[in-house]
């Protein structure tokens, strides 16, 4: 299914956070403190402001309770694993696999079942509107880079 050009820079954001959750797969590869500041590292620099720019730009064009309901709850239980890392980093492999497989989770939930539901529902100025309080450049859009690559390994 062709993705309404508005919301093709969240799709592209979500494929790098399915990246950065293929990586936390590979989380053992390295130390618990080189985890803990690659998933810190992440939220920080990418996915609290992905998750924010979502809440402007979609959460008033959800007149499904349920889709809302579910988005909303998603979003915060991903901030409450994000404070978790910092607070109890001793179990971090653990963590990582739950945030890897949560996320990922999520970001299927978007794709194959709230984006669907805005693009039928929403009008295209509504669509518009969404995309230009996104404010991406997909040319921009680009993975974010960490060192080490533990994931390599």
């Amino acid at each position: 299914m062709k993705r309404n050009e508005n919301l093709v820079p969240l799709s592209h954001e979500h494929h790098h956070g399915l990246l950065f959750c293929s990586r936390l797969k590979k989380a053992k590869n390295t130390d618990k403190e080189t985890i803990v500041n690659y998933i810190t590292d992440f939220y920080s620099n990418v996915l609290k402001e992905h998750l924010d720019k979502e809440e402007t730009a979609l959460l008033h064009l959800l007149t499904d309770e349920n889709l809302k309901t579910r988005f909303l709850n998603d979003h915060q239980i991903i901030h409450k694993m994000m404070d978790n890392v910092n607070a109890t980093p001793e179990d971090i492999y653990d963590q990582a696999l739950a945030i890897s497989q949560f996320i990922t989770n999520h970001i299927r939930f978007e794709e194959r079942s709230l984006f669907p539901w805005i693009e039928a529902n929403a009008t295209a100025e509504q669509l518009f509107s969404a995309g230009n309080d996104l404010n991406i450049d997909v040319e921009e859009v680009e993975a974010h880079a960490f060192e080490p690559e533990f994931w390599e390994k």
